[in-house]
Order: structure tokens, then sequence, then C-alpha cells
């Protein structure tokens, strides 16, 4: 594959995985909004629910978090790779 074609790919994971981090980031706040809410209000079962879902969520966007700087790191090495061509 060529490199140029490599570079282009690379950033287009780096721009997805961006995107799926404000998503996840965005639901995590949600999920700790009702869980608030809920524990207000004493609903037991829904905020024992919302917050296990909202830590979980906290946890998938430190993963992606790993991820995005590490295809940016890949990214880079691409870049500068290419240029010493």
């Amino acid at each position: 594959m060529d490199i140029k074609q490599e570079i282009a790919n690379e950033y287009l994971r780096f721009l997805k995985a961006k995107k799926n981090m404000f998503f996840i980031g965005i639901l995590c706040a949600l999920c700790f909004v009702v869980f608030y809410i809920s524990h207000r209000y004493e609903l037991r079962l829904i905020s024992s629910i919302f917050l296990i879902l909202s830590i979980l969520l906290f946890i998938t966007f430190i993963i992606y978090r790993i991820v995005q700087s590490r295809m940016k790191k890949n990214a880079l090495k691409l870049i500068e790779e290419y240029e010493k061509r």
C-alpha cells in the first residue's frame, strides 16, 4: 500500500476515534445526570444501574483516549517516514 494511503487511513481512524470519544463522553454525562436525579428521589434500582453504566462509559472514554493518543503517534511516525523519502 502507498505511504500516502496509509497516512490517510490512519488519519481517518483518528477522526473516527475522536468522534466516538465525544459521543461516549456525552453518554457518560447523561448517565451520571440520570443517576443523580434518581438517587435524589431514592429510586435505588435505577440509580445503581445508571451509576454502573456511567462508570463503564467513563472507563471506555479513558481507553478511547489512550487509543487516540497512540493513533496520533503512529500518524506522526508515518508522516516523518514519508518526509524522509
